[in-house]
Parts: structure tokens; sequence; C-alpha cells
């Protein structure tokens, strides 16, 4: 059944997407790029379920090897010059098939350092692993900047498919010390 059409078989209005049928145009399968990021036959699940079948399905085909992960959150915080700023991720391996994913980032002041638990990122179905981004800020010079440190995570089972975490760090401009001025005691 497909996601949100009322329980109607995505070949109800489409040429067959699953594998098992594919069609004998090949141009037919091009809309399939939007949603697996590949022409031919749709042939990962995730794309139109919720979640992986656990049964075989109505032509009694089991649902294949589906690489498929989340990665999260996005996060945001100030720090002060001369502080570290660290910020934590969890991958997790959605799929039903071991994973080893490749982190790349990029740190538009060059404040981060990325590291991951276990190292290599290599998971199994249902496992998480904990990325950390550690943010050091520079002593001198940088109040009113900001640090944006995208980390992406692919999939090396399947390279077209990765995601990707924000981290933003800021530094205050200024600082404002008013004095406390106790009366009446």
């Amino acid at each position: 059944m497909s996601k949100g059409h009322g329980d109607v078989y995505c070949a109800g209005c489409h040429d067959s997407p699953h594998a098992i049928a594919p069609s004998r145009e090949p141009a037919d399968a091009v809309k399939f790029i939007g949603w697996q990021g590949y022409a031919g036959s749709l042939d990962n699940c995730i794309v139109c379920h919720s979640t992986l079948p656990a049964d075989p399905g109505p032509h009694d085909q089991p649902a294949g090897d589906i690489p498929f992960f989340a990665f999260a959150p996005d996060n945001a915080g100030s720090g002060a010059p001369a502080t570290e700023m660290i910020y934590t991720h969890t991958i997790t391996n959605a799929g039903n098939v071991a994973d080893q994913y490749e982190l790349g980032w990029t740190s538009s002041q060059e404040w981060a350092a990325v590291t991951a638990n276990p190292l290599p990122l290599d998971l199994s179905p249902g496992a998480t692993g904990t990325v950390t981004v550690t943010i050091t800020i520079p002593e001198e010079g940088v109040e009113g900047l900001t640090d944006r440190t995208v980390v992406m995570a692919t999939s090396t089972v399947n390279s077209l498919l990765f995601a990707s975490v924000v981290d933003t760090t800021s530094v205050p401009a200024w600082r404002l010390y008013l004095p406390v001025i106790m009366r009446g005691f």
C-alpha cells in the first residue's frame, strides 16, 4: 500500500513500481529518479512505505536489501572566545542491511573537528552511532563571528543515499557588565 493515498497500491495509478514487473519502455521509469535517486524499476521500498515491509508483499516477493538511515539533530549554540562547544548527533541504520557511513564536513570558520563512535561507523540494521562535533573557538578576534559546520554522512552501500546535520555556533559581539548596587542595608 502507498502512504497517504487511501491504501491504494502504487500500481493503481502508476506503471508497476516493483522490480518484479518492470516496464518494457526505458523512459517509463525515469520518474523514479525523484523518488529513489536513479531511473529504473522502483526497488527501494522506503520511498513509498513508511517502514520496511515485514512480509513478502502482494506478489510473494521479499523486500530485498534496502539501505536507509537517519542522521540528526541540527544544533545551535553560542560560546565565548577560548572555549569549546561540543555537539552530538545520532546516526541510525534504519535499513535492513548492514552499512558503513563515510563522514565529510565543512566549517565556515575552520573551527570544527569531527569524530565518530564506533569508528569506522559500521552499523548493523537498527544500530546507532554517535558523531561528535567539537568547535574550538579561538581566543582573539572572533567576537561577532558565526561558524556554520555541516556534517554529511554517506552510505557506502548506496552512495546516492546521504544526510547532513548543521551546527551553528555564534560568538557574542559584546558583553555588558553592570555593577551591583545594594541600598538600604
